[in-house]
């Protein structure tokens, strides 16, 4: 009768130890998959964001320095139309 019961108690052990670690097992395979999940749509929003950024100060900067070329440029033609004015008024009279 008692290796019965020794029997029992150690099948009943031994079940509720692997439930134990099965449940421990999942839970922290969970709790991992939940935290690189977190992890990773944290990171992909942080990155998407700077890149955001990056592409919004790279445009300004590309439209800062296009205006800053064309402006540049108008100053240069209005600089040669007035030299050449200046000549034309100057070879002509």
């Amino acid at each position: 009768y008692s290796f019965i019961l020794l029997h029992y108690l150690f099948y009943f052990i031994l079940f509720y130890f692997i439930l134990f670690y099965f449940i421990l097992f999942y839970f922290i395979l969970f709790y991992f998959i939940l935290f690189y999940f977190i992890l990773f749509y944290f990171f992909f929003y942080f990155i998407l964001f700077y890149f955001i950024l990056f592409y919004l100060f790279y445009f300004l900067f590309i439209l800062f320095y296009f205006i800053l070329f064309y402006f540049i440029l108008f100053y240069f033609y209005f600089i040669l139309f007035y030299f050449i004015l200046f000549y034309f008024i100057l070879f002509y009279f």
